[in-house]
């Protein structure tokens, strides 16, 4: 009791826990303003993030699509990706551009 007395400047213990109670209420508010500014900049971080990357994929489909072996290069290159990650058989499917080639041999 002494020790909410010396603090609270003579009052009892109960006045005591109201005064702290009253003078926490601001600072909780705050903190929750607080933690509400992080999240939005996160968000927009995050978005602007997202902007980033749907634009650096919208050039990449246009180089794409521009480049006659791009696209074949790719997908080798993903190819390589997954057997370097994974030990397992990849099935190697034919180039349909190759088809009418060993059409008019046979």
């Amino acid at each position: 009791m002494a020790t909410y007395r010396s603090r609270c400047g003579g009052s009892t213990a109960a006045e005591c826990r109201e005064e702290r109670g009253a003078a926490t209420a601001p600072s909780a508010a705050r903190a929750r303003q607080a933690e509400a500014e992080r999240e939005k900049r996160a968000k927009i971080i995050h978005a602007e993030g997202e902007l980033i990357a749907s634009e650096k994929l919208s050039q990449a489909a246009a180089v794409l699509g521009r480049e006659t072996g791009a696209m074949t290069l790719r997908y080798l290159q993903t190819l390589n990706e997954i057997a370097a990650e994974q030990n397992s058989t990849i099935v190697f499917p034919l180039p349909m551009d190759l088809l009418p080639l060993l059409r008019k041999e046979t």
